[in-house]
Formats: C-alpha cells, sequence, structure tokens
C-alpha cells in the first residue's frame, strides 16, 4: 500500500537502527530492523502484528516466528529470561508444550485461555507437581505454592479445599470449604487469632 506513509529507505529513530526498507501505512516492516536495542533480524508486519520470523525483544530471545495479532507464538520463544521451549498460541492462550516462566518450570502443555493448565508446573519455586485447571479454579492435584505445602487436591473456584493445606506457615491439616466458609475440619491460622485447632461443629 503505497502512500505518504511509506518510507522506502534507512531510518533510524530513537537510537533504533532501522537499515532498510519500512512502510508505515499499514505498519509493514519488509525488513530487518532492530528496534530499541531489540534485534529484530528479519520480515516484520506489524499492522496485523504479523512477526514471521526471528525476533530478539527486551533481550527476550524469540528464535523463532511470532504472529502478533491473534497473539500466535508457533515456535520456540524465551522472554525475559523465561525459557519457553517450544509452541505457544497466545490468542486462546493456548501454551501447547514447555514453559519455564520466572525460573518456574513448567514441564509440560498449558492452555491459558481457560486457564487450563493440563500438567505439571513449577511456580516460583513452588512444585505444582500435578495438573491444575485455572478456569474454574480446579486444582485437581497437589500443588506447593510459596513455600506451602498443598499436599492434595484444591477447587478454588467455590474456595473448595478438598484435602490438606498448609498456606504461609499456617498449616490447615485437613479438610477446608471457604466459599461459605465452611471449616469441616481442623485449621491452625497463623495472623488470624487463631493460635490452635479449631475443629467445626458435627465433627
Amino acid at each position: 500500500k503505497t502512500n505518504d506513509k511509506e518510507i522506502p529507505d534507512t531510518i533510524t529513530k530513537e537510537n533504533n537502527g532501522i537499515p532498510d526498507t519500512i512502510t508505515k501505512e499499514n505498519n509493514e516492516i519488509p525488513d530487518t530492523i532492530p528496534k530499541e536495542n531489540n534485534a529484530i533480524s528479519d520480515t516484520t508486519t506489524k499492522e496485523n502484528n504479523e512477526i514471521s520470523d526471528t525476533i530478539t525483544k527486551e533481550n527476550n530471545e524469540i528464535p523463532n516466528n511470532i504472529t502478533k495479532e491473534n497473539n500466535e507464538i508457533p515456535d520456540t520463544i524465551t522472554k525475559e529470561n523465561n525459557e519457553i521451549h517450544d509452541t505457544i498460541t497466545k490468542e486462546n492462550n493456548e501454551i501447547p508444550d514447555t514453559i519455564t516462566k520466572e525460573n518456574n518450570e513448567i514441564p509440560n502443555n498449558i492452555t491459558k485461555e481457560n486457564n487450563e493448565i493440563p500438567d505439571t508446573i513449577t511456580k516460583k519455586n513452588n512444585e505444582i507437581p500435578n495438573n491444575i485447571t485455572k478456569e474454574n479454579n480446579e486444582i485437581p492435584d497437589t500443588i506447593t505454592k510459596e513455600n506451602n505445602e498443598i499436599p492434595n487436591n484444591i477447587t478454588k473456584e467455590n474456595n473448595e479445599i478438598s484435602d490438606t493445606i498448609t498456606k504461609e506457615n499456617n498449616e490447615i491439616p485437613d479438610t477446608i470449604t471457604k466459599e461459605n466458609n465452611e471449616i469441616p475440619d481442623t485449621i491452625t491460622k497463623e495472623s488470624n487469632e487463631i493460635s490452635d485447632t479449631i475443629p467445626k461443629e458435627n465433627i
């Protein structure tokens, strides 16, 4: 699309070396651009945010294709020292393979749209060794979150905590249902003036 916004030759913008042609109407950037010290070593189309080849953005190595319109990231991405070893589709937040985010090892699939996390996740040194579904906050298996050991199932939507939880040094050694504040078994809560075991009625 050729009009006044065509920039057919080299541009250096804000100390960003742009060594080749740029078409600014549809934000078509048909060749290499380093932008803000981010090496963009191949074609970029900025209208649909199509980034058809390698991009390094803010020291985040993105060694393969990215389509930014639908947030489709069809290959490997390393973002802010977070290793994302395989395919990511960001529109529906589908993350069909391995991700390591903030030194949190996520060694298997994650689907982020419905917050479905169908396999192992380690988040902020919190070991989550089995499945998590985050949409309904269903956590069907073991979770360890911020040194709080949660050795069994948790369903977080209705605040159903169907088994043992240890949360921030607050030992909750049995089932808790937090929606209706039902505490069907023993709880030790650190900072809520519950200094010892509280069994609920009918227990």
